[in-house]
């Protein structure tokens, strides 16, 4: 089917996974140009702002998909000055340019300004443009939300717990994991959203 034809182009090829971990007052400005990124809140509040102005509540179990065409702010609250710049090639700053990969690491793919932060996510990026095809990218609004009442799934957990592993081939596991996780939610949202294209 047509849908079927459009997720089929999904590969993940090293791409970026991160749980994030933090106590409020958080923010960070994702300026990154990753095609694809998803973003699944477990615990806490949060805010999506886009450089255009839209904003999009955050919530527990829900999942944000954001279409790289536009750089946004990833905060507890929308009034959060950024303290954080993700930049390409996943090179994260204070505003002055300070590198803080290492300043703000608190275990294996783990990240954040403290280890058992209040506020937790899981930030997953499609590294490339050949990853994700143009259709589907074309498909999609700059920022979907798909609400954690919409949907069950175990992948979001599983996922969670897989990025704080460091196996063998844990890398391409978590490629396939994102790829699963990633064609569930579009699933679901092309056929729940009235605001998804009809295939």
């Amino acid at each position: 089917d047509a849908l079927g034809g459009l997720l089929d182009g999904v590969r993940a090829r090293g791409a970026f996974v991160l749980r994030l971990s933090l106590d409020p007052p958080w923010s960070m400005r994702i300026q990154d140009d990753a095609p694809l990124t998803l973003i699944c809140m477990t615990h806490g509040n949060a805010v999506i702002v886009t450089d255009s102005g839209d904003t999009f509540d955050v919530r527990p179990g829900d999942v944000a998909v954001a279409r790289g065409v536009e750089h946004y702010l990833f905060a507890d609250d929308a009034a959060t000055e950024p303290q954080v710049v993700v930049h390409p090639g996943n090179r994260c700053t204070t505003l002055g340019g300070e590198d803080l990969r290492f300043e703000m690491s608190v275990g294996v793919r783990t990240w954040g300004n403290t280890a058992a932060g209040s506020h937790r996510a899981v930030i997953c990026a499609y590294q490339g443009r050949s990853e994700v095809s143009a259709r589907l990218l074309n498909a999609l609004p700059t920022v979907l939300v798909l609400r954690g009442d919409k949907w069950h799934t175990p992948l979001v957990e599983l996922l969670v717990g897989e990025a704080g592993q460091d196996g063998p081939g844990q890398e391409a596991y978590l490629d396939r994991l994102l790829d699963l996780l990633l064609m569930d939610v579009l699933r679901t949202w092309f056929d729940r959203d009235e605001q998804a294209p009809i295939w």
